[in-house]
């Protein structure tokens, strides 16, 4: 298992995030935000989960599609 450890400039990104898309929707807002603190969250029981990224083509690159 890994720890994720957000950092104050990841938080700072998802308070702008949430703004940003609040502008229209302040539900759709904090789904989105929930969702990617989930996935981000999973990956501490997962952390190979995702694809390998074909273009770097090194193991520890990956994307977490959900």
């Amino acid at each position: 298992m890994v720890k994720i450890i957000w950092t104050e400039s990841a938080i700072e990104d998802l308070r702008s995030i949430h703004e940003y898309i609040s502008k229209d929707s302040k539900v759709y807002a904090d789904k989105f935000i929930e969702k990617l603190i989930s996935r981000v969250d999973q990956l501490e029981n997962n952390p190979h989960s995702g694809r390998i990224v074909p273009e770097i083509n090194t193991e520890p690159q990956r994307i977490n599609r959900g």
